[in-house]
């Protein structure tokens, strides 16, 4: 396989793991913001945070914040859009719930790690690789800009000194 396909095979399997994990967090965004899916909602994630003791003095606002990073970078992922930054954010997420609710459940579902911990792995491949030649990233020049470089010291005088 040259270069190009291999290029192409990559972006391909990133296109199917963003797909996935986009769905998935989108729908678990949905569950605790509006109760979709047999979900919560707002008012019942905030008291899961407060029965496992995460809410960190501000479940209602915590609940917000988790339910809007999970829904929006779902679908933010699923399009390949602002892929990096919606990863770090959702991988934030995954990484607080891992150590703060599923650690000491084992490794196997329902209540262990293995899900999570899956996740969170998938957030980091996507934040290391970016959202592959299928995405929207692609349409926009996300590369940081050149600075200007510093302008280069005078030359020096004939006495080895440099001007002013």
């Amino acid at each position: 396989m040259n270069q190009d396909g291999r290029v192409v095979a990559f972006s391909i399997g990133l296109l199917a793991l963003r797909l996935v994990i986009g769905v998935t967090f989108f729908a678990h965004g949905a569950q605790k913001l509006f109760g979709w899916f047999g979900g919560p909602g707002i008012a019942g994630f905030a008291d899961v945070l407060s029965l496992h003791g995460v809410g960190f003095g501000m479940p209602v606002i915590l609940a917000w914040v988790v339910s809007l990073i999970e829904f929006v970078g779902g679908i933010l992922l699923f399009f390949g859009l602002f892929t990096r930054i919606s990863a770090f954010l959702v991988g934030i997420v995954a990484a607080v719930s891992l150590g703060t609710v599923y650690w000491g459940g084992g490794f196997f579902p329902p209540d262990g790690i293995e899900l999570p911990l899956i996740k969170l792995a998938i957030m980091v491949c996507l934040f290391l690789t970016g959202a592959g030649l299928y995405s929207l990233d692609v349409g926009f020049a996300w590369k940081p800009r050149k600075r200007a470089a510093a302008a280069p010291p005078p030359p020096p005088d004939e006495a080895g000194q440099g001007q002013e």
